[in-house]
């Protein structure tokens, strides 16, 4: 984690989430991030307001529904997120150094039996 310090990112880990959630599917709404990360909307707001504050991401008005705030990633949040994957995988491949192929299938078959035990249908892990 020293090189995320050293290259000055500092993201939570639903930060991380929401960022890579909005750079794949280019806008959500609030409630749409809260449901996929199964936390409550008011948990995941204090993530978003600290997103929005470093400029991230941004918070449009619903046109359709006033109530509803659209979430969308900006240039700043992309090249944070790009830099943010490239170091998780240096690490990765770093922790993974001397663990055969089989082991981190077996490894990937338990984590994914873990989070459908926990409610989770999508694969969070090891994609």
């Amino acid at each position: 984690m020293i090189q995320y310090k050293e290259r000055k990112i500092d993201l939570s880990l639903n930060q991380f989430i929401i960022l890579q959630q909005l750079g794949l599917n280019k806008e959500m709404t609030q409630q749409e991030l809260a449901d996929y990360l199964k936390k409550d909307k008011s948990i995941i707001l204090r993530q978003i307001h600290s997103l929005v504050d470093r400029k991230y991401i941004l918070r449009l008005h619903n046109e359709k529904d006033k109530r509803k705030k659209i979430l969308t990633i900006t240039s700043e949040g992309q090249n944070i997120l790009k830099l943010s994957l490239e170091i998780a995988q240096s690490v990765s491949r770093e922790l993974l150094t001397g663990v055969s192929p089989e082991e981190q299938e077996i490894f990937r078959n338990v984590i994914e039996k873990i989070q459908k035990n926990g409610g989770f249908e999508e694969n969070m892990c090891c994609n």
